[in-house]
């Protein structure tokens, strides 16, 4: 999406005539690096952009082309792939509970230490990982 900047007076179209007030028009210059399929800034000038400083060849990057092969077509059937997922998951639930219980536990112990803060359960015990306390009140 293009994003449009102004400074100074423009014509409230672009591609227009554009009165410069002394009985004549300001002359527009399109600049950018593609042209009309890149970004571009739409200049105005007093006098005729037409006068070239200098130019060099501009030589083109290598532009062979590669086979992409094979290209195979992919059809997944992603119940199954969500199921495989799963199965996988399930192998090293063991490991995910430890893991988790790990961290309640070392949160548990942290709470703990807090003086306003109270453990509201015993959070070995919970399914997700999730802490939970409340402030202590005097």
């Amino acid at each position: 999406m293009a994003h449009y900047r102004t400074v100074g007076d423009v014509p409230l179209k672009r591609h227009t005539r554009f009165d410069n007030g002394r009985g004549g028009f300001f002359y527009e210059e399109l600049m950018g690096e593609e042209g009309f399929s890149s970004d571009s800034a739409l200049l105005y000038h007093r006098h005729i952009p037409s006068a070239l400083a200098s130019a060099q060849e501009w030589v083109l990057p290598d532009q062979a082309l590669v086979p992409n092969t094979p290209l195979l077509p992919r059809h997944y059937r992603l119940p199954e792939l969500c199921a495989a997922v799963g199965l996988a998951q399930l192998e090293r639930l063991d490991e995910f509970v430890a893991y988790r219980t790990k961290w309640a536990m070392e949160y548990e112990r942290i709470i703990k230490q807090v003086p306003w803060l109270v453990p509201q359960s015993n959070v070995v015990t919970t399914t997700f990982c999730a802490t939970s306390a409340s402030l202590r009140v005097r």
